[in-house]
């Protein structure tokens, strides 16, 4: 007879087992395993373990050009949101930067900054029914910086898919999705990525759907972070996250001498060449990536035996804010992905 719980009701006589998995890391293994032109260096990853501190690197978040902590939870899970789904393609020449308090930020920090930027002259970008009907003159004002954004329509077009979900699906605010997630990050990215098309990151190698989700696991640890930072618990099952493989992670990798690239996809990054989104090549970078990842967190378990991917993910991109005339450029994909 089941066990009758004033709150929870019956409980069932039995309940199958279903393992929680990442489709990332269980698709990204048959890009590695069939990979020409991108290799990872073990040896590399053993040297780069002995001096990686993972815990005791800030978030990525901590070092943005604002102050994120005045907003209130629930704005500021909304703005991780409108952020993760605008955060990609930054690149290009000239490079698109804006101007905020006399400096200059591109990049993610100047996705944040325009952001922020129309948050202080009064534009509800955080009202999703605002977000659903946002005009092109207001995103044109908010993007405003030293070039036209790359794929600036993409993103007008993305900033109101968030919001008509928002408003159609969720009650009109992304709280409402955590909470239907029950707080736990692999049904919390199950969700996202189908009721957001722009976040549903796949491609096919030799009829296989291959799973990167890069810009949801982004937004996922962002707010498990934010979460824990409030002093609230974590999402559950947090630490089933990968790599987030966009290009300036396989850049430091590669730096590093992690990965490694055939002669023909050196010449191609270098000499700044398209590769295509969804080629061979593309999802070789971005799969090693993930697995990379993988492979360094292994090599630190026994140091720090509770880092999660996504904390690996946060050393690595930090690292890679660093860069010189003489540092090789990132591949180029034109995607809204990454």
């Amino acid at each position: 007879m089941g066990i009758t719980s004033p709150h929870l009701g019956a409980e069932p006589q039995f309940t199958p087992y279903t393992p929680i998995t990442n489709p990332v890391k269980e698709t990204t293994s048959i890009v590695v395993e069939r990979s020409h032109d991108v290799s990872i260096d073990r040896l590399a990853i053993h040297r780069f373990c002995k001096v990686i501190t993972p815990t005791k690197t800030e978030h990525w978040l901590q070092a943005a050009p604002v102050a994120l902590q005045k907003l209130d939870l629930r704005d500021r899970l909304s703005f991780l949101l409108l952020l993760s789904s605008l955060s990609y393609r930054y690149w290009g020449d000239p490079k698109w930067a804006v101007q905020y308090r006399g400096k200059y930020y591109d990049g993610s920090w100047g996705m944040i900054a325009s952001l922020w930027r129309a948050m202080e002259c009064n534009v509800d970008i955080l009202n999703a029914s605002y977000q659903a009907n946002m005009g092109l003159p207001t995103a044109e004002e908010m993007f405003a910086g030293t070039t036209v954004i790359p794929r600036f329509m993409d993103r007008l077009q993305i900033i109101h898919e968030v919001g008509r979900v928002l408003v159609t699906r969720f009650g009109g605010t992304f709280t409402n999705a955590i909470v239907e997630s029950e707080f736990d990050a692999i049904t919390l990215l199950q969700l996202v990525t189908e009721e957001f098309p722009s976040f549903r990151d796949t491609a096919v190698l030799a009829g296989n759907t291959i799973f990167f989700y890069k810009k949801a696991q982004l937004l996922i640890a962002d707010v498990s972070q934010t979460l824990e930072s409030l002093g609230l618990p974590a999402l559950r099952n947090v630490h089933l996250l990968t790599a987030c493989a966009d290009y300036k992670l396989p850049w430091i990798l590669n730096k590093l001498g992690v990965l490694r690239y055939s002669d023909h996809l050196t010449s191609t990054i270098n000499e700044g060449r398209l590769i295509r989104a969804g080629s061979r090549e593309e999802l070789e970078i971005r799969a090693n990536t993930v697995w990379a990842v993988e492979y360094i967190r292994d090599g630190i378990s026994t140091t720090f035996p509770e880092t999660t991917a996504a904390q690996v993910n946060n050393y690595l991109w930090l690292l890679s804010q660093t860069k010189t005339r003489l540092d090789s450029p990132y591949h180029l994909t034109d995607t809204t992905f990454y």
